[in-house]
């Protein structure tokens, strides 16, 4: 399984999921209308586990983390729906581990 490799004081490190083929799949009238991100598992013992400062610019969805547990796989999920109510999601896998 591929994953993302992320140090357990890591500040503001940045994860985006390209929806782009949502907004140039040749309907000019579709485009990303909400989004939310998730990260499981959420209480991992790390009460200062955030994810902060999520937008969105033509299509690419992106999140910023903060200081996950070490030792830790955690499964990053950004969830759209469409201005058309078309829904998707993108995840990425990320290991906590000092580095």
């Amino acid at each position: 399984m591929p994953y993302e490799l992320q140090g357990p004081g890591d500040v503001d490190i940045d994860y985006s999921c390209d929806f782009s083929d949502y907004v140039e799949d040749g309907s000019p009238t579709d485009s990303i209308d909400t989004f939310s991100w998730s990260i499981f598992p959420e209480n991992d013992g790390s009460p200062s586990t955030s994810l902060h400062t999520q937008i969105e610019n033509q299509g690419n969805v992106t999140t910023f983390v903060t200081n996950l547990e070490a030792g830790i796989l955690y499964k990053l999920t950004c969830h759209i729906i469409t201005v058309q109510g078309r829904t998707d999601e993108r995840s990425i896998t990320i290991l906590c581990e000092n580095r």
